[in-house]
């Protein structure tokens, strides 16, 4: 398929500088018949994270919600507080995860890969938040980023935290599902060879 587009000298298309790539795309392919893509929706972590906060909350018990508070200070902190929300993306988030395994935890002790694994599940939620608010579309893109696992094996934390192959907790015989950061957490049977 070719794809030529005519516009004349006297006609030029205009678009904020933050349209998306399929959004320009979709505005240049219907010769600027389409409206502009409105920008209203153009964010900053730190506002997104406030309406987090100000409706989806509630019904949770105030331990998790001052859980999901330490762990927004601390994304807020090293990602930006001004940033655009929808130009958060894999790579930034690979940097976040390598600043703060940098970090200290608790007590001058080196930051465990739960608490980063916990605070990227904190951001999924919000994502999802602001996907249904149409802030961002697709995907949260913590399942990307690869984390120094504590024996200096890396990995995926799509590997790390989302189909783990382990035994019942309860050592029963079987197969059991559970989630974390919306995907499941499968277990079966021990393999005897």
């Amino acid at each position: 398929m070719r794809l030529s587009a005519r516009v004349s000298k006297s006609t030029s298309l205009m678009l904020p500088e933050a349209a998306s790539r399929s959004e320009i795309v979709q505005f240049v392919l219907s010769g600027g018949q389409s409206a502009k893509p409105s920008f209203s929706k153009q964010v900053s972590f730190s506002t997104v994270i406030d309406k987090y906060f100000a409706a989806y909350t509630q019904g949770k018990e105030d331990s998790t919600i001052a859980g999901e508070r330490i762990h927004t200070s601390h994304l807020l902190r090293l990602i930006g507080k001004g940033r655009l929300f929808r130009g958060i993306d894999s790579d930034t988030l690979q940097q976040y995860a390598a600043k703060r395994q940098r970090e200290k935890g608790q007590r001058g002790r080196k930051l465990s890969v739960e608490t980063v694994k916990k605070e990227f599940h904190t951001f999924a939620q919000v994502w999802v938040m602001a996907r249904a608010k149409g802030y961002v579309s697709g995907p949260s893109q913590t399942k990307e980023v690869k984390l120094d696992l504590p024996d200096g094996h890396k990995g995926a934390l799509s590997e790390v935290c989302v189909g783990v192959t382990r035994e019942p907790p309860d050592g029963s015989e079987g197969r059991g599902t559970g989630s974390f950061m919306g995907g499941p957490l499968k277990w079966a049977k021990k393999q005897t060879q």
